[in-house]
């Protein structure tokens, strides 16, 4: 199963909720720091690290089930024409919705890890918050890839 990631989504998930967070806890008291909080176009390459380095840890974190043989085939890098993640997973594409649902897991995970690595340098107070919801979504997507993978689970207890 190939899941795409678009960049533009995720990055404007990212501005968004940095803006939000400015708008409503920094603006009226500390302007300055509204501005730091807020990503925008100058942060674009602090930001397409922050999305590789996401994409590199959903990876690590599903190895057991990313299809290593088509790796070479389909890049999980950035491609200059298309700007998307491509992620390959042994997973059983039957159920369209769970197939949704991990995406779905995959994309929040990446967001919410940027939004928390930019909260620790310009808000950390608010890093917690966003920490929590990435390792939630990275526990969501590895629950969802479990219950679809192509291969067979057993527990010992």
């Amino acid at each position: 199963m190939l899941i795409t990631l678009k960049k533009n989504e995720l990055v404007y998930d990212i501005e968004f909720m940095t803006y939000k967070v400015a708008k409503i806890h920094f603006l009226d008291v500390a302007p300055q720091a509204a501005t730091d909080v807020a990503v925008g176009d100058d942060d674009r390459d602090y930001v397409d690290r922050l999305l590789e380095s996401a994409v590199a840890n959903v990876k690590t974190e599903l190895q057991w089930c990313v299809d290593e043989r088509r790796h070479d085939v389909v890049t999980d890098m950035v491609s200059p024409d298309k700007h998307d993640y491509d992620i390959i997973l042994n997973i059983d594409e039957k159920s369209r919705k769970a197939a949704e649902s991990l995406c779905s897991a995959i994309h929040d995970y990446v967001v919410h890890y940027a939004v928390y690595r930019v909260m620790l340098l310009a808000a950390p107070g608010f890093a917690p918050s966003y920490a929590a919801l990435a390792e939630s979504d990275l526990n969501r997507a590895y629950s969802l890839a479990r219950n679809n993978s192509k291969y067979k689970f057993y527990s010992l207890f």
